[in-house]
């Protein structure tokens, strides 16, 4: 068999356009295409081998083994890349947030006052709410300012040593009787307090002295021990009373 048949054009446009199904099994089709290309060689060298001038044999036998490479294996390879499975996106992920952080404390009505008016609130600052609790319960506005000048220094956050509340310094039993259910809202301990003093005021006929009195005191002490009252109590009443005198003058 001639050199030049195994290693004619037709023969190598065989190799090449023999079909490679790389998509079905790319390893076994890998396996028979190098297993064709050896093949091809072998038959090549043989050839060669036999032929009778072996030097020009030889020297036609690489320039086929050279087309083969370059025109077959390397296309081969070019119209079959090695398919790479894409990474998947990472999704993308939010700081961790620290164990111990939960939601922002919650700001109680005490505090939101506080803030609202700071530490050196004025009776202007509560005017409108002192007139609406003047006008719904009969109390004069003036002598309602007395008793929260008096009482808290117009401090609604302000709390005493024995429980007080707000403004007008409520008692928590007296703020749950009066229907106050946040005493350090200005507005209610406001209109509540008022209530509570026109209560007074009822009782003793509209002695302001007594009903002072009883504001601070306590009106059992006042109904029984009205002879004994204690030093602290008067200077309540006498506190209010400039405070009043003041604001009319």
């Amino acid at each position: 068999m001639a050199v030049s048949h195994l290693t004619s054009p037709q023969s190598v446009d065989a190799f090449k356009n023999t079909p490679v199904k790389t998509k079905e099994n790319p390893e076994k089709a890998a396996q028979e295409a190098g297993n064709s290309f050896e093949m091809m060689l072998r038959r090549i060298v043989s050839v060669a081998q036999a032929s009778e001038d072996k030097e020009s044999a030889s020297k036609l036998a690489q320039k086929r083994i050279d087309a083969l490479m370059d025109e077959s294996v390397l296309d081969m390879m070019d119209e079959n890349p090695e398919e790479t499975t894409p990474e998947e996106p990472q999704p993308f992920l939010m700081p961790r947030v620290a164990q111990n952080d939960g939601p922002p404390p919650e700001v109680s009505k005490k505090q939101q006052v506080e803030k609202a008016y700071g530490p050196r609130a004025t009776k202007g600052d509560f005017d409108s709410i002192i007139e609406k609790a003047s006008e719904a319960h009969g109390v004069d506005a003036d002598l309602i300012r007395s008793v929260i000048k008096t009482e808290s220094g117009f401090q609604a956050g302000s709390t005493s040593p024995k429980g007080a509340m707000g403004l007008m310094q409520l008692m928590p039993g007296t703020a749950k009787d009066l229907g106050v259910r946040n005493a350090y809202d200005p507005f209610e301990n406001v209109m509540g307090g008022t209530k509570y003093l026109k209560r007074l005021l009822d009782r003793y006929h509209g002695d302001t002295p007594k009903a002072l009195a009883a504001y601070n005191w306590g009106p059992g002490n006042v109904d029984k021990n009205s002879g004994r009252m204690p030093e602290e109590t008067r200077n309540y009443i006498s506190r209010v009373t400039r405070h009043y005198r003041d604001i009319k003058t």
